[in-house]
């Protein structure tokens, strides 16, 4: 009966919203310890009784702001952030905070009559070994691609899908592209201030054009490329040791991805594969489509299948269910809200470089049985000249720019917002830094020059690396 009642809780508890106390200092690791529920006291006993296996639910704050959790049977990723008295967790669009008695954690909902006590801990809790599982079935039990994407999410897959060559780790730290004697370069940054007026210090960090870099514990992972050569590396963030070759060959895209604790990326037959954290235990996600600018959303992965006239896709990476999003060629998808955006060939038959910027309405869909349909309707913006483009969304209003010459508001989408006036060019935005950084490139693939812009607008050029 007290696993049931733990059961019929566990639903609202990520819903519950209160309010707490607590200093900015946080234990990462945190353990179901003591409590009430409806009267019925959570003390040793009670819990031996309800987890015999001491598979006990946790709470998991990490220094990167992620937050991961069992709330007893339901696992749940968000964001913590530091309250005035508490720390809130945000997961799903919903929230609730976490107060600071003492020693404990409560979580306290005196409406609902239940009380949850957690106590720090040093080891890694044991249910944690289940997590990605238990997230994977959550993910799995999606029939229905629904767009729940964050302003956050937003940047970082328009990020990706304009190639995340660059990564701000840290305030006063930039890594990503550069040029080393007129070759691609992995170039760390270095900043004296947070103006970002000119890098003090500049390390190389690998001689190759990386791409989609991804910053996990003490290492920036990427794909390198040499050459028409491929293959997926990592290097420590401070550039104490050669960077390592994890991956010898990868397919035929630069994509690379971690999600719910696993890589993502294409391999040499150019099948999209999953690794654990070790980039062991391969996982094959997808084989039936030649797929590329992937990205994965809420369990679903985003992309363009070359096998079906260059149509975007969506698949869910746990059932393996997939929905058609775009009737057109699509080329550097991306969610905003309840909209997907992509470009497309202005000229679908003679495919020149002309393109159109277009979205289809992602709540536009009918379940015909188990079978979800889009009705696929999209609109197209009046301008010919775009070849890509870039969310900014690190600001209202959001804006879209054309990578060529010119920029939408996403509220009036059609119409010019403003003009860039600015040809090759290919923006990179940061969240917490609020950053901007442009590429100008040459001929042949080559960077004229890179700039950085910080929150003031204030623009400086990045610094050739010279050894």
């Amino acid at each position: 009966m007290k696993k049931i009642k733990f059961l019929c809780l566990a639903m609202f508890l990520i819903c519950l919203t209160l309010t707490g106390c607590q200093d900015s200092k946080m234990e990462k690791y945190w353990l179901l310890s003591g409590g009430e529920i409806e009267g019925q006291k959570i003390d040793d006993s009670y819990l031996k009784e309800s987890f015999p296996d001491g598979n006990l639910p946790f709470l998991i704050f990490e220094d990167n702001s992620d937050f991961e959790a069992v709330l007893i049977n339901i696992p749940v990723k968000g964001k913590w952030e530091a309250t005035d008295k508490g720390f809130k967790v945000t997961a799903d669009k919903e929230t609730f905070e976490l107060v600071k008695e003492g020693n404990k954690l409560i979580l306290d909902n005196k409406d609902k009559k239940v009380k949850l006590e957690y106590s720090a801990t040093k080891e890694k809790p044991k249910l944690y070994g289940q997590f990605d599982e238990m997230i994977g079935e959550l993910d799995g039990q999606k029939e229905e691609f629904i767009a729940d994407v964050s302003l956050e999410e937003t940047q970082d897959m328009s990020n990706a899908m304009n190639l995340g060559m660059f990564i701000v780790p840290e305030p006063k730290l930039i890594i990503g592209a550069g040029f080393n004697k007129n070759e691609w370069a992995l170039l760390r940054y270095e900043y004296p201030d947070n103006e970002y007026k000119k890098a003090d210090k500049v390390k190389l960090l690998d001689d190759v054009k990386a791409t989609r870099l991804i910053k996990d514990g003490d290492y920036i992972y990427y794909v390198a490329q040499k050459g028409n050569d491929r293959s997926i590396k990592r290097v420590k963030t401070d550039g104490s040791s050669p960077a390592d070759v994890l991956v010898k060959k990868a397919g035929n895209t630069e994509y690379l991805q971690k999600y719910n604790n696993r890589f993502y990326y294409k391999d040499e037959n150019n099948y999209i594969v999953s690794v654990d954290s070790d980039f062991k235990n391969p996982k094959t996600v997808i084989e039936d489509a030649d797929a590329y600018y992937c990205y994965i959303v809420d369990g679903w992965m985003i992309y363009q299948d070359d096998k079906d006239k260059e149509r975007i896709h969506a698949r869910n990476i746990v059932n393996g269910i997939d929905v058609r999003l775009t009737e057109s060629a699509g080329f550097f998808p991306t969610i905003v809200e309840d909209y997907l955006y992509f470009t497309s060939y202005a000229d679908p038959v003679k495919k020149k470089d002309e393109y159109n910027l277009c979205r289809v309405n992602l709540k536009d869909y009918k379940m015909h049985g188990e079978v979800q349909v889009f009705s696929l309707k999209e609109e197209r913006s009046k301008d010919k000249k775009i070849s890509d483009f870039m969310i900014h969304a690190y600001e209202k209003p959001i804006y879209i720019s054309g990578g060529s010459d010119s920029s939408y508001n996403i509220e009036s989408w059609n119409e010019a917002g403003e003009n860039m006036d600015k040809k090759g060019i290919i923006v990179y935005c940061s969240i917490p830094e609020l950053l901007r950084i442009e590429i100008n490139f040459g001929k042949e693939d080559t960077i004229s020059y890179i700039n950085v812009f910080n929150s003031k607008n204030n623009g400086n050029r990045l610094p050739m690396y010279e050894k």
